[in-house]
């Protein structure tokens, strides 16, 4: 696994759209599937400071599992401890290329970027719905810290 470069934002670009398409049938009141790859979102993500994509390539080179990671912080409040913490904003592998263990390598690659960057934590959101994801999530470490909930009004 490595860091991406920005030749390599068309190919992570045309993934983003499939995940982008995954998640709109998962959840289909909350995501909405790309028709096109967004070069620019993926690109910005690169060349920033305080954001990456890691990415895992094929024997040709090519990228075909990547995830997206930021950092973020809680500031402090009366009720609040102030921590910095790595934020996995999305994971996705090919589907040709699942069942070999990039998931599980991106994740340990997440945790390594994380303690790199003197982060307290790794949060990410999994859909509920989404038992691969969870599964592998859980099978990483991660255990729910507290729960989303949202009542329909339409």
């Amino acid at each position: 696994m490595k860091t991406a470069e920005l030749m390599q934002a068309p190919a992570i670009a045309r993934m983003q759209v499939d995940y982008s398409q995954e998640m709109a049938k998962l959840a289909p009141k909350r995501f909405r599937g790309l028709d096109k790859p967004d070069l620019q979102a993926v690109s910005k993500y690169i060349v920033q400071d305080d954001a990456d994509i890691l990415i895992a390539t094929n024997a040709a080179g090519v990228p075909v599992a990547y995830c997206v990671l930021t950092t973020a912080a809680y500031k402090e409040s009366p009720t609040v401890i102030p921590q910095s913490f790595a934020y996995l904003i999305d994971l996705y592998v090919k589907p040709e290329a699942r069942k070999q263990g990039l998931a599980s390598q991106l994740l340990k690659d997440a945790q390594n970027w994380s303690k790199q960057h003197h982060l307290d934590f790794l949060q990410l959101n999994v859909l509920t719905d989404n038992q691969a994801a969870r599964k592998l999530y859980e099978a990483a470490g991660f255990k729910a810290d507290y729960t989303s909930m949202h009542l329909d009004l339409h």
